[in-house]
């Protein structure tokens, strides 16, 4: 059977603070590598909502572009409209703005 001597124990020793200190550093670095990446996740947040934002806005830009043509288009296909042509007709003649 064997028996362990010190000198076998001291390097078992030597060898597990080795490990400990590589599984150390090994974990600070991931630890910071984390953090690396949860400032990009929260910055790719902040990126994603304006875009979301923009997004809305561009389409209730657009609802409301749709709505003013409408109503330009109502406008000028109305009686009144059409009544009236004469009148700015001729107020364009008398101001000069042909």
């Amino acid at each position: 059977m064997y028996a362990p001597n010190c000198q076998d124990e001291k390097l078992d020793l030597l060898d597990a603070q080795a490990e400990c200190r590589r599984l150390v550093r090994a974990g600070v670095q991931m630890h910071e590598e984390i953090l690396l990446l949860h400032r990009e996740l929260s910055a790719t947040r902040l990126q994603v909502q304006a875009l979301l934002s923009d997004q809305r806005e561009s389409a209730q830009d657009k609802v409301k572009l749709q709505f003013l043509e409408a109503r330009v288009d109502a406008l000028l296909h109305s009686a009144s409209w059409r009544i009236t042509k004469p009148l700015r007709l001729l107020y364009r003649l008398l101001v000069g703005h042909a």
